[in-house]
């Protein structure tokens, strides 16, 4: 879930080159739209096999594509963020009982 993030970041950030802004994301999404596979998809589930390895090529590829400091970057922007929030979202308290 991680990596989405990240891939999510890099496809807005504008340090990243525009062929894997732009490019990569066309090119993954014309594989999709287009009716030529790898696998056909006459049979359910078996099929929609090559589309799930497209996605994940695609993203593994901008991910090591992408200049390292950048990922770096915005893996740590995205663990201080979920540090952060699970901080936040404790509320220290005292109760007493009443009978």
């Amino acid at each position: 879930m991680e990596n989405a993030r990240v891939a999510w970041r890099l496809l807005r950030d504008r340090r990243v080159s525009p062929y894997l802004r732009f490019g990569l994301p066309l090119v993954t999404l014309l594989y999709l739209l287009l009716p030529i596979d790898i696998m056909p998809d006459i049979l359910p589930g078996l099929g929609q096999v090559d589309d799930l390895a497209a996605l994940w090529l695609a993203l593994s590829l901008l991910l090591s594509l992408a200049p390292a400091e950048i990922v770096q970057e915005h893996r740590e922007g995205i663990r201080r963020r979920a540090a952060s929030s699970t901080h936040e979202s404790v509320i220290d308290g005292q109760y007493k009982v009443v009978d």
